[in-house]
C-alpha cells in the first residue's frame, strides 16, 4: 500500500466513529487522484524519502506530505480541496500541487484563521473562511509540467522569489 494511503479495515475493527472512517476514505480518494495525476510519478518517487533541501526550503518525502496533510495548517485545509503540499519553508508557509489547475502555488500560513478567514495574498483584504474561498488565498507560482517545476525547484532556481514571498 502506498505510503499517503490510510488502511481502512483496521479502523472498523478497532471502534473508531464512522464518520473518522468516511473522511478517510476521502482522504484515500483524493491520494488516488494525485497518483493517477501528473504529480503521481513525483510521489511514487519519494515514497519513502526523507526531506531534502531545495530553494531554501524542504522539500517533502510521503511522510512529511503525511504530516503536512493530516496536522498542519494551511495544508490540512487544503488538500480536500486538491492541492497537495511539496515543500514547506521553516516558517510554515507551503508550496502547493493543485490538482485541477496542474499548477503550483504559494500557501503563506498567515493567510487562514480557520472557521474565521482567508486572507488574499498580499493584501490586509478579508474572506469568508469558505470552501469557495480558501483557494482565493493561493498564490499562483508556475504552470509548468512537475518535472520542470521540481526540477528547478531542487537547482534552487525559486530561491529568491520564495525568500521574497516568506
Amino acid at each position: 500500500m502506498f505510503d499517503l494511503l490510510v488502511e481502512i479495515e483496521p479502523m472498523a475493527a478497532t471502534g473508531f466513529e464512522q464518520s473518522t472512517i468516511d473522511a478517510t476514505i476521502q482522504r484515500n480518494i483524493m491520494v488516488e487522484r494525485f497518483l493517477a495525476s501528473p504529480i503521481g510519478p513525483h510521489l511514487r518517487s519519494i515514497e519513502g524519502a526523507d526531506i531534502s533541501e531545495a530553494s531554501g526550503g524542504r522539500l517533502l518525502g510521503t511522510s512529511a506530505i503525511k504530516s503536512e496533510i493530516d496536522e498542519y495548517d494551511p495544508c490540512s485545509l487544503l488538500f480536500p480541496l486538491g492541492y497537495l503540499p511539496i515543500w514547506t519553508s521553516i516558517g510554515g508557509n507551503a508550496i502547493v500541487y493543485g490538482l485541477d489547475e496542474a499548477a503550483f502555488y504559494w500557501a503563506d500560513h498567515t493567510g487562514w484563521i480557520r472557521g474565521d478567514c482567508v486572507m488574499l495574498p498580499g493584501t490586509n483584504h478579508e474572506l469568508p473562511f469558505t470552501n469557495e474561498n480558501i483557494p482565493k488565498g493561493l498564490l499562483k507560482l508556475s504552470t509548468d509540467p512537475p518535472d520542470t517545476f521540481l526540477a528547478d525547484l531542487r537547482n534552487g532556481d525559486y530561491t529568491d522569489r520564495l525568500d521574497e514571498l516568506d
